[in-house]
């Protein structure tokens, strides 16, 4: 049976986190958090172009409870490029962090997301994982700007990254379409400290508003997503 499925993916488990949750449980919304368990308590800011915002990392023993509700997924120990990162440390980076956020959570990792951006993997990266660890599905940055299912989960692009201005015509299109012939995904990805560092928080709230409560959607983790597509090919 074809539906509609909305799911959210953000990364690097800032104190930012604390905010958008209550925005996401507020809404009825799920979505997936991609940690990187070797930085856990680490104070710094971030100062990337115009953005200038406290990218501080939420403390070890706040894991557990923060993240709830929603799906813990791995995102390296310590963020390497994984494109420039030898083999064996791959492995490692990738392996060790899911088995530490398992230690947290208490269930088992079965996805992650790319850490560094666009170029950050390749086919030997994606091989490596698949081979040497337990993680199934892999969320890249790459946009589709459309609601297609994921062809490889391995290499899972986003449909839109949650600055683009283009998420709320996508969002209305979503709303507007049928699925029909296969699933519709919209699947939202970004950084909780964006919000805070180019005050738009407003604005996702605006997005939770317009895709929320919907009868014929059905809000999910990546996780929960990945688990009921291959269900539909048993």
């Amino acid at each position: 049976m074809t539906k509609k499925y909305v799911t959210f993916s953000f990364d690097d488990g800032t104190i930012h986190d604390l905010r958008f949750i209550k925005l996401l449980d507020q809404y009825g919304l799920k979505c997936t958090f991609n940690l990187n368990s070797g930085l856990f308590g680490i104070k710094n800011m971030l100062h990337q172009g115009e953005l200038h915002v406290d990218h501080s990392k939420l403390e070890t023993e706040q894991i557990a409870e923060v993240y709830q509700n929603h799906e813990i997924a791995a995102h390296t120990l310590t963020h390497p490029n994984l494109k420039q990162t030898a083999d064996d440390e791959i492995t490692r980076q990738v392996g060790e962090d899911a088995k530490n956020l398992e230690a947290l959570c208490g269930y088992p990792m079965i996805g992650m997301a790319y850490p560094c951006g666009g170029d950050c993997y390749d086919e030997r990266t994606i091989q490596l994982i698949k081979t040497t660890t337990n993680i199934k599905y892999a969320r890249t940055t790459n946009q589709t700007l459309d609601f297609t299912p994921p062809k490889r989960f391995l290499e899972w692009h986003p449909t839109v990254h949650a600055k683009n201005p283009a998420m709320f015509d996508l969002a209305e299109k979503f709303l507007q379409t049928a699925a029909v012939e296969d699933d519709l995904l919209f699947y939202i990805w970004g950084h909780s400290y964006e919000f805070e560092g180019f005050h738009t928080w407003d604005k996702i709230e605006e997005l939770f508003q317009i895709l929320s409560n919907k009868n014929d959607i059905q809000y999910v983790t990546n996780g929960e997503y990945y688990k009921i597509r291959n269900a539909k090919k048993q």
